[in-house]
């Protein structure tokens, strides 16, 4: 376990089965009568802080890096009497989570927090609610469950998710697990279509971006989280991206810079432009238009909501211009269960250093909310990948129906959600052969000195 609660394969799915896990080691020690250590009841007291902080405003388990939709039942059994009924849902009312006003929104300013040894970011400002991954894409030695997912983020509004993760469907070795673990699977920024952590196979990772935390304050309503990466470092220029998260009543906007950080080699001189696209995965029920050069518009992702926008704003001097593009692509709602979805991509093409700051805005008549849809209980999990009744796993290089293997067979965990039962190499795994920094790199480390903001 990480200093701040969270399990350090920092998967919030894993984390929620190994809490499961100890709340059963007490429960059998007590049963028996044998003695529980002290640190038992102290480290679940922990695990239950964290997932109260990571939870979603609507009730649901972030699916960062690998992980299985946690039926509501599981995560009631986990934080007992922390969660009450609202419209059909569930939402928390511990302390450092969402607090919930007449009007259901999150409070202004309240419950934002950072999770440093785990690297997740936690903020909110008047509806908006987001999480953000900003540390390490794994341990050192335990590659098996990372994503390329390096400043990422979820957001959500009015409880009802707007950008999403394509989430996990399968851990069979292929195009599908391929592109599930890459960075164009998530809400994060790619330059000339590399990922930002070298994930390979089915559970391995080579050369990995290295996360440093910059700053993260409160100044009123307003919720700032700074973090960059060198993930891009084995491309020409050796590029840096930084992303600022700005939470706001009225808005999010991040700020993006990529920049190179050494001087191009003889053999490079040719190749001074890169492609940066920026990422923003939807839910599988919203559709989009694009309106001009600079503006994605987005419905239907809950009812009610009305229109998401997405709007790019560049600097005039700066000559940098762009073009958003709808990319076809899925999203993953279980073990080999996935439905269609689209992704907006910002693009653009130009020698570094790039700056581009994009506005997510919400607009929706004042006496329309969102209403989520339902969350899945545990009689609609399948308690193994290898059920009967399954749809195939499309294959995003146009094959259908992926072989099921058997890396994740199926007991069904508190969690619900098949354990990955005998992970190849799960302690000193032998890295990618030949590449270079692929153990041993350091933790995101947190920002000293932040303005009022909780850290744990």
């Amino acid at each position: 376990m990480l200093a701040d609660g969270g399990h350090y394969e920092r998967a919030p799915a894993y984390h929620c089965q190994v809490l499961a896990d100890l709340d059963d080691v007490v429960r059998l020690l007590a049963a028996s009568g044998a003695a529980v250590p002290d640190d038992l009841p102290a480290a679940i007291a922990r695990m239950r802080d964290w997932l109260r902080t990571v939870l979603g405003p609507d009730g649901e388990v972030p699916l960062l890096n690998d992980g299985y939709p946690v039926p509501a039942d599981a995560v009631d059994h986990l934080l007992p009497g922390d969660r009450e009924p609202v419209s059909g849902r569930l939402v928390s009312t511990g302390t450092t989570s969402a607090r919930t006003t007449s009007a259901g929104t999150t409070g202004v300013g309240t419950g934002s927090r950072l999770l440093a040894d785990s690297g997740l970011a936690v903020l909110r400002a008047g509806g908006f609610h987001l999480v953000a991954d900003v540390g390490p894409a794994c341990p050192d030695t335990l590659p098996a469950h990372a994503h390329a997912d390096t400043l990422a983020f979820l957001l959500w509004y009015d409880g009802v998710p707007l950008i999403v993760d394509t989430a996990t469907s399968t851990y069979d070795p292929g195009a599908v697990r391929d592109h599930e673990r890459s960075s164009a699977a998530h809400a994060s920024l790619v330059v000339d279509g590399t990922d930002s952590t070298e994930v390979w196979g089915a559970f391995r990772a080579g050369r990995r971006a290295r996360a440093a935390i910059t700053r993260m304050a409160l100044d009123g309503d307003t919720a700032v989280l700074t973090a960059s990466h060198d993930g891009y470092r084995r491309l020409p220029g050796r590029p840096s991206h930084e992303r600022t998260f700005t939470v706001r009543p009225e808005r999010v906007t991040l700020t993006d810079r990529v920049t190179r950080t050494a001087p191009a080699t003889e053999r490079e001189a040719g190749q001074r432009g890169h492609r940066v696209e920026i990422l923003f995965p939807l839910t599988h029920t919203a559709t989009a238009t694009v309106d001009g050069l600079d503006t994605v518009r987005i419905s239907g992702s809950g009812s009610g909501s009305g229109e998401i926008v997405l709007r790019v704003r560049n600097d005039p001097a700066a000559a940098v211009t762009g073009r958003w593009e709808l990319r076809p692509t899925h999203r993953a709602l279980g073990w080999q269960d996935t439905v269609p979805a689209l992704t907006a991509a910002y693009v653009v093409d130009h020698e570094l250093p790039v700056e581009i700051h994009t506005d997510i805005e919400i607009g929706r008549p004042a006496d329309a909310r969102p209403q989520p849809p339902a969350r899945p209980t545990a009689a609609d999990q399948p308690d193994a990948p290898n059920q009967p009744g399954i749809s195939g796993q499309p294959d995003v290089s146009g094959r259908s129906g992926a072989p099921n293997r058997s890396e994740a067979p199926g007991r069904p965990e508190a969690a619900g959600r098949p354990e990955a039962a005998g992970r190849p190499e799960a302690a000193g795994r032998p890295e990618a052969a030949g590449r270079p920094e692929a153990a041993g790199r350091p933790e995101a480390p947190g920002q000293a000195g932040a303005k009022r903001v909780e850290r744990t």
